[in-house]
């Protein structure tokens, strides 16, 4: 039986396998033709099952290191590893309006960076406040968890907040665009929790708008 990854070190030679690569497809235009779409492509693959036994121990910090490895592998293979930081910066660990608790309300994509891109092709990421973390807009906060001030994008609460990690990353096509496909393990946050759930987000690589999403329960 495989032995459970509690630490960065354990993780190490499973993030060397996390795959970024381009993929020759367009996502369909109707949100559950999307759906479908992204679970018959991502889910139950080996190259996300292989995570299942990462435990939900200190799951900040795993958030954070396989998103970098993420995005060094972009660069490394000449794709747009700008993007992908963005794109990944709002998913909000794992915290979007589609896995939001009820009790925070709604949880729009994340204004951390505001996308550009300049004549000669390159990309840029703009920081929207760099002087202080972004929060939701108050009209956007319905009703804050007992003791917590509004959600801040970017270090999302941990109450009630499931575990989640980033798996793999790919770059592709949808109707309007370009998109990063960011693909998850994910669980309800107990140290000791295997992430054996999955959840896949498309965010476009412009606008940072989330177009599609399935999950498992």
């Amino acid at each position: 039986m495989p032995k459970p990854v509690d630490t960065l070190d354990d993780l190490e030679p499973l993030a060397a396998q996390t795959p970024v690569a381009t993929l020759n497809f367009t996502l369909p235009k109707e949100e559950r033709e999307i759906e479908t779409a992204l679970w018959e492509h991502f889910a139950n693959k080996p190259e996300e099952k292989q995570f299942a036994v990462v435990t939900a121990k200190e799951w900040k910090a795993k958030w954070r290191f396989l998103a970098e490895t993420l995005v060094a592998k972009a660069e490394k293979g000449k794709l747009d590893g700008v993007s992908l930081r963005a794109c990944l910066e709002t998913l909000n660990m794992g915290l979007t309006r589609e896995t939001a608790p009820q009790a925070i309300g709604e949880v729009p994509s994340s204004p951390l960076f505001k996308i550009t891109r300049q004549k000669d092709g390159a990309t840029v990421a703009e920081p929207v406040s760099p002087e202080k973390p972004a929060q939701l807009p108050p009209s956007k906060v319905q009703e804050q968890l007992p003791g917590e001030g509004p959600v801040q994008i970017g270090e999302p609460p941990d109450n009630g907040l499931d575990a989640t990690i980033p798996v793999g990353a790919y770059f592709t096509h949808h109707a309007g665009g370009t998109c990063w496909i960011i693909v998850c393990k994910w669980e309800a946050a107990d140290p000791s929790a295997q992430l054996g759930h999955i959840r896949v987000w498309a965010v476009d690589t412009s606008s940072l708008k989330i177009i599609g999403f399935v999950g498992c329960d």
